[in-house]
Formats: structure tokens, sequence, C-alpha cells
């Protein structure tokens, strides 16, 4: 009996573990693990962390990369490009395609740098659950960070 009873005990905590029942599990839901990938995760703009010329906290900036195509929001209008890369290099490939919507200016002015710079972008990379992209001139330009830690 003393038996059957630690079988029961070993196989349904196997059992909890493996579908999630254990605390361990509960405490990293919806926290992206350590190791995002450029594609498949929706990326928000850290603005106090990149070199823009204009800043606005409210203004939401977004990237997905996917397949060889960027897509997000970029303060007011939705954008989308292609877009390579060769180890950590990536360059923008293609022109930006935006919807022509009108905003208030510091969503406009937010919005027009972040779509002047992406063109200059030379490389990337992901650490520390930030993605930086770097210019060739400008060295670290643009950093985002994962959308679930926002």
């Amino acid at each position: 009996m003393l038996h059957r009873v630690l079988v029961l005990l070993t196989v349904g905590g196997a059992l909890m573990a493996a579908c999630g029942g254990s605390d361990a599990g509960r405490r990293d839901a919806g926290r992206p693990r350590a190791g995002v990938a450029l594609e498949g995760t929706e990326w928000v703009l850290d603005q106090e962390a990149t070199a823009l010329e204009a800043v606005a906290p409210q203004v939401k900036v977004t990237a997905r990369f996917e397949g060889g195509r960027l897509s997000g929001n970029s303060g007011c209008n939705t954008y989308s490009t292609s877009y390579s890369t060769n180890g950590s290099s990536l360059s923008i490939t293609g022109p930006i395609a935006t919807t022509l919507m009108a905003c208030e200016p510091p969503a406009m002015n937010v919005e027009r740098a972040y779509l002047e710079l992406l063109p200059s972008v030379r490389s990337y990379t992901i650490g520390r659950r930030r993605l930086t992209l770097s210019t060739a001139t400008k060295g670290v330009a643009v950093v985002f960070v994962p959308s679930a830690l926002r």
C-alpha cells in the first residue's frame, strides 16, 4: 500500500510539473523566456533609451519581425517594410509603406524620427531582454523591449 502511494505521488508530481501545475510554472506565466528572438516577438520602443530626435512617452511604437517583413505601429500610422539579416547584420531592404492618418504633433514627430532612422540600421543585438538596432553613424540608435514586459 505504501508503495502505491509513493508511486501515485511521484507520478502526480511529474504530471503537475509537466502541465504547469507547480508554482515555478506560474511565476513565469506571461513573461518572455530569457531567450527572446528577433522574429516572433512584438517589440515596443523604449524611448528613454533610444536616440530619437523627438520623444513622447505616451506614444507607442512597435515592431514585429516575421519572415523578412518588419511591421508595426510607428506612433500614428502602421508601417511595413522588408528586411534581411546575416548574422548580427540587419538591413531594411525595401521602401517603408505607411497608412496616411494625421495625428497630434507629439505622435507625428516620434513617427517621423523613427521612420527616418530605420533605413540607416545596420546591425542588431538581443541581450538582457532588449533588442538594440545600431546604425553605422550613430551607433546604438533604437532600443526595444518585448511587449510582454510593458
